[in-house]
């Protein structure tokens, strides 16, 4: 009717948080400026690192099952290198926690590029981390992030993988213990909230700091890993790794498979493997790519005790690679030399 007041639309109700999702194919967004908190590491600007031991070998669950969590890995043995992961019933770190060491391990790579020392703690703001792990910044990153960190500590690690020059027997978890440094709770619509994560710190375990000190052992990472499954990652990790110093590297598929990580018959890694070359043949694995080497048959079938996979730099054509293509076995680990 004339004279009534205009009906007013009610505010949209504001949506619940959601688990932290990633920014789908999306570069990391450019460093800003930290919080002016005492010791706090700068902003990583440069490239994403991982140290070569760690890319060599796998020592993180593909997932990790709330429900069923998984306590133990698949035991590594050659005769020479053996490595032993266990953990409580928290479960073992995932690929997905491994995140936040390689997050330290760059901070650290650009402080020794700049001439800086490097300590074994490491403090950050929770919003550089996600920036750069590609995660969007809801409410549930926090408990993810504290997860990732309880998983990291809880995870024992027993090898003789050589480190800082030397070989050591030892144990250890990958984080020797961490802190939030939060704001106050606050009140908000008469609902208690925990405040904000000001900055985390992160104290590394000697095996990691000597690797990225003493041994100075790095390789850089293609910026969009981290939108990669944990299938995709490790086997761009052993491509990175391989295919360093060479344009390809050929593997045979079982022991790929321990490489990777995985305790799947050969014959369901083999589809695994397949499955991602149907996606993207030219290149699936950001510069690298592979292609799968049957053997010989028997009848229409390939023997999956035959079967190689052969790796290459995508930059180079099947045929313009010359020379011998070298087979990564376990005498070629043994006599491989990794320099930084």
């Amino acid at each position: 009717m004339k004279g009534d007041a205009p009906e007013t639309a009610k505010p949209a109700p504001k949506p619940k948080p959601k688990a932290p999702v990633r920014r789908g194919g999306t570069a990391p967004k450019p460093a800003q400026h930290q919080l002016a908190l005492p010791m706090l590491d700068r902003p990583l600007t440069g490239d994403v690192h991982n140290g070569r031991p760690l890319m060599l070998h796998c020592y993180f669950a593909h997932k990790t099952n709330k429900s069923n969590p998984i306590t133990e890995l698949p035991t590594y043995d050659d005769g020479k290198i053996r490595i032993e992961v266990r953990s409580t019933k928290s479960g073992c770190a995932t690929v997905d926690d491994a995140e936040i060491l390689l997050y330290c391990m760059s901070i650290a790579a650009e402080k020794l590029a700049r001439g800086e020392p490097v300590k074994q703690d490491f403090t950050f703001t929770l919003k550089d981390f996600t920036r750069v792990a590609g995660l969007s910044q809801s409410g549930s990153v926090s408990k993810r992030l504290g997860e990732a960190l309880e998983r990291l500590k809880e995870t024992n690690v027993k090898t003789n993988v050589e480190s800082g020059r030397k070989i050591y027997v030892e144990g250890f978890s990958w984080v020797e213990n961490y802190s939030f440094d939060k704001g106050k709770e606050m009140m908000v619509k008469g609902r208690k909230r925990a405040g904000k994560i000001n900055s985390v710190t992160v104290r590394f375990c000697d095996f990691l700091w000597r690797t990225v000190v003493i041994d100075k052992n790095l390789l850089s990472y293609n910026r969009d890993f981290f939108e990669l499954s944990p299938l995709k990652r490790r086997l761009y990790e052993l491509a990175r790794l391989h295919c360093d110093n060479r344009p390809a590297f050929r593997i045979s598929l079982e022991a790929l498979r321990d490489r990777v990580g995985t305790v799947q018959e050969l014959r369901f890694f083999k589809s695994d493997l397949e499955a991602i070359l149907n996606e993207n043949r030219q290149n699936p694995l950001l510069g690298y790519t592979f292609v799968i080497d049957l053997g010989d048959r028997r009848g229409k079938k390939a023997v999956l005790a035959n079967v190689v996979v052969e790796f290459r730099d995508a930059s180079y054509p099947a045929t313009g690679i010359e020379g011998d293509v070298p087979l990564i076995d376990e005498t070629y680990l043994h006599d491989m030399k990794a320099s930084p």
